[in-house]
């Protein structure tokens, strides 16, 4: 099985084969014990976040708490709930705390790297709905399931 820390080390064999970064982005390169984010720090919200749905079913879940910067990422680039007031938008998680099943993979969820501005329907809607059917098809099937989400900007 693959996991987060072997994930990591493929990230720069396979999926920056696949990752194509607009030609001058500040990219930085973030990774979690649940997800790994490309950060830009220009625009302060993750461009792309790989996390692997683990099978949930029968196991204890954790919520991740309060936000907080990430420490590989410089804090004058990191987001604040200010970036974005009176827009409407929520902080949406690219890595949902609902898809850990250990504490510390739960506490980096609200990592601020992980976090991107969405409205609020689709962050309950559409998104919602894509978090429960990953975890349907990571809990029915003896594989695991690889997401890439991408930020649109």
């Amino acid at each position: 099985m693959l996991s987060l820390n072997n994930l990591f080390l493929f990230h720069f064999f396979q999926f920056n084969e696949y990752i194509k970064v607009p030609e001058g982005d500040d990219i930085n390169v973030s990774a979690h014990a649940a997800f790994l984010s490309w950060w830009n720090a220009k625009q302060r919200i993750p461009r792309v976040v790989v996390r692997i749905v683990q099978q949930t079913e029968g196991k204890k879940k954790y919520r991740g708490g309060s936000y907080h910067n990430d420490f590989h990422i410089p804090d004058i680039n990191q987001p604040t709930r200010n970036d974005y007031p009176g827009t409407g938008f929520h902080q949406g998680h690219f890595c949902p705390a609902g898809d850990c099943t250990e504490e510390v993979m739960s506490a980096t969820t609200n990592y601020r790297t992980n976090l991107a501005p969405q409205r609020p329907l689709t962050n309950w809607g559409g998104v919602h709905k894509l978090e429960h059917y990953f975890r349907e098809v990571a809990n029915n099937t003896p594989h695991q399931v690889i997401v890439f989400a991408f930020s649109i900007v």
